[in-house]
């Protein structure tokens, strides 16, 4: 070797917590890299020669690295934007689908008028259904009110 790899030594000045990105083409140092800087380092290949689509693999790392606190410039992977847009552009509202599976109970407050003075009373049953949820909000073994409750309640009087 005309000069050598001092692969150990640089390793040495990688501080604790890093992101470490293999820009090489077949990530062959990730065993190294996760064997020498230890679990506190991100250590993320973004090409892998025989993977079937390298387009989502390098994506997919991309984002490793941005939930790991990296803050890649995304927008670079796209031409910019002319704006105005054309008319013709389709619109992103229509290809999106929310998970309706699970029902939220949501405070109404219809029908309640405005101005009321004086006193509230309030009555919570846990053995009712539509106060049971409560029970799951136990801090050191005691049910407490949520504060998230408190404002509901100032909403309704």
């Amino acid at each position: 070797l005309l000069s050598p790899v001092l692969f150990h030594e640089a390793l040495q000045h990688v501080p604790d917590g890093a992101i470490v990105l293999e820009v090489a083409p077949h990530c062959l140092l990730q065993a190294i890299l996760k064997r020498s800087l230890g679990p506190n380092c991100t250590n993320i290949g973004l090409v892998k020669r025989l993977h079937p689509d390298n387009l989502t693999f390098i994506l997919t790392n991309l984002g490793k690295a941005f939930n790991a606190g990296a803050q890649p410039k995304f927008q670079n992977l796209y031409p910019p934007v002319k704006f105005p847009v054309a008319r013709t552009t389709p619109m992103l509202a229509s290809m999106i689908e929310w998970d309706h599976s699970n029902e939220w109970s949501v405070a109404d407050f219809s029908g309640k008028g405005g101005g009321r003075s004086g006193e509230s009373v309030i009555e919570i049953d846990l053995s009712k259904e539509a106060d049971a949820f409560l029970a799951g909000h136990a801090i050191d073994g005691r049910v407490l009110f949520p504060a998230t409750g408190y404002m509901t309640l100032v909403w309704k009087t």
